[in-house]
């Protein structure tokens, strides 16, 4: 054991804590912190890869219930949410803060960073991000005609982890598996996109999937799309504002 303890001077242990409150995080937060090795093991291993004046650690700002703009087509609106979407933030570092509510587990293997899954988007910009479905056989000449007149684009994997990030479960629980088709990872030949899932441990997790584009239908590669299956849309045409 080293001597955090006996160094860190009381005042800055309580100052420490308030903000932990102020960010969400009780005392039975701080229990699972001592109970679960692994997952201080996961904090304290992000903490220590982040600079304070690059990255810092921190959840971002609960998501609130959005009034959609999808309405009149083919496509199944099933909820949407508005939160502060942070792009200069890398997909890894969205990725490597773990917490039991919001993200459990990333399986992304080499493929969890922006270098591979591109995206041209920078700066802050409040979103409202839309949980659709839409039929087995919709053409994909449909399903543009609808993004265009609705003025949505299918979400970025990093719009999908942010996602998960401000929306704690049971949020998003029924709107799972959760895919976003904005962007995809080269895998050899194949395509890689991202998705959120609870797995069979009861825990919400991303992983990569293999994907192909077969009109008239999405397709999995191994699995034809069913009715079960969510897609995440953000509803903005254009590039984020700078943040200021």
């Amino acid at each position: 054991m080293g001597n955090l303890i006996k160094e860190t001077p009381y005042g800055e242990v309580t100052a420490a804590l308030e903000v932990l409150d102020r960010h969400g995080i009780g005392r039975t937060r701080l229990g699972e912190l001592r109970k679960r090795a692994e997952l201080a093991l996961r904090i304290c291993e992000a903490w220590k890869d982040h600079s304070w004046s690059h990255e810092p650690l921190r959840m971002p700002a609960l998501a609130t219930p959005a009034r959609s703009g999808i309405t009149g087509s083919v496509i199944n609106l099933h909820s949407a949410w508005r939160f502060k979407m942070n792009y200069d933030e890398s997909l890894e570092f969205k990725l490597s803060i773990s917490d039991p509510l919001r993200i459990v587990t990333a399986y992304v293997g080499v493929y969890g960073h922006d270098e591979a899954y591109i995206s041209e988007r920078s700066g802050t910009k409040e979103v409202v991000a839309s949980i659709v479905s839409f039929p087995l056989d919709i053409t994909d000449k449909k399903l543009d005609e609808w993004a265009v007149k609705t003025r949505v684009r299918f979400a970025e994997a990093k719009e999908l982890v942010e996602l998960l990030r401000v929306v704690p479960r049971p949020g998003l629980d029924k709107t799972l598996p959760l895919y976003a088709l904005g962007n995809s990872a080269k895998a050899g030949e194949e395509n890689l996109i991202l998705r959120a899932s609870i797995g069979d441990d009861d825990e919400r997790n991303v992983n990569n999937t293999l994907y192909e584009k077969n009109p008239p239908y999405w397709k999995h590669t191994t699995t034809t799309w069913t009715n079960s299956q969510f897609f995440l849309v953000i509803e903005d045409d254009g590039v984020p504002e700078p943040t200021k």
